[in-house]
């Protein structure tokens, strides 16, 4: 028994610094890039800034309609651009052929990948969940602030962020398969990102894009994760849906099933297209 129990000890011993060296190769590769700590940490707060104050400036605004959108919008930069970017760059240096003299897999590789940008998303939520919970503060008072928790839908808020980081993480693995380069993913990124967290509920609240044309409303189902934005919208307004929203409470198991089935659809896509070379 004791030698079996050595055995698996020194088998789990042989494994395991690799993954946490590994670990430690992504965080040092992360921090070296000033645009991933810029673009998921820094940006976020200031666009949060500026459009957190002119749309509850407006009339018959409330924060619970801004807030649900902008707590993901690190989150989705640090995932979607973080992660495809280092996907790039690692294709385009000879680390791969490095680690490839290792007992890790191109799997394991993607696997530790997948999981440390989904840490740090979730610290990116955190980030912007303390940020909205300071802006409230600052402009209704911490009575407000105190409501708003007490009403929070934490399961609501639990899917919302689980449904984002899949879908990202989905979509990022795909972008650097379909994309050759660091620059052209930057910029095929941008292309995608601006465009969707306007349409998408990110930047402009749900609320007020279902106040424009029925043919908008059903424009923007096509944006992978507004599903994550309706239910963080959802955790925010004691489990109501978006004003005028083309979805009713009764079709809530319809929202979930369409949010997880894009990624997965995106994932099986990427699993196609992705390769851990560039062909030029």
């Amino acid at each position: 028994m004791n030698k079996q129990k050595k055995q698996n000890f020194q088998k789990y011993n042989s494994i395991f610094p690799w993954y946490t060296e590994l670990l430690t190769l992504i965080f040092k590769s992360y921090r070296r890039s000033f645009s991933n700590i810029f673009f998921g940490f820094i940006q976020p707060i200031i666009l949060f800034a500026v459009f957190y104050f002119i749309f509850t400036g407006l009339e018959n605004s409330k924060p619970s309609e801004v807030v649900p959108g902008y707590i993901l919008l690190a989150a989705i930069s640090t995932c979607l651009n973080g992660l495809s970017n280092m996907l790039s760059i690692w294709k385009d240096s000879i680390l791969l052929k490095r680690l490839n003299i290792t007992s890790l897999s191109k799997k394991s590789i993607l696997s530790m990948l997948l999981l440390f940008f989904s840490l740090v998303s979730i610290l990116a939520i955190i980030w912007m969940f303390l940020w909205s919970l300071f802006f409230i503060a600052v402009q209704k008072g911490t009575s407000q602030v105190d409501t708003l928790l007490a009403n929070i839908n934490w399961g609501y808020l639990i899917l919302s962020c689980l449904l984002l980081i899949i879908t990202c993480s989905s979509m990022a693995i795909l972008i650097s398969g379909l994309v050759v380069g660091q620059n052209k993913t930057q910029a095929f990124i941008s292309m995608f990102f601006f465009p969707s967290a306007f349409l998408g509920g990110i930047i402009i609240p749900l609320s007020k894009l279902n106040n424009t044309s029925e043919g908008m409303k059903w424009f923007t189902c096509f944006i992978p994760f507004k599903y994550s934005v309706i239910f963080s919208n959802m955790a925010w307004n004691n489990g109501a849906l978006p004003t005028n929203s083309i979805f009713n409470n009764h079709l809530i198991w319809l929202v979930a099933l369409i949010g997880f089935i894009i990624p997965i659809l995106i994932m099986l896509c990427s699993f196609k297209t992705f390769n851990w070379t560039n062909k030029k």
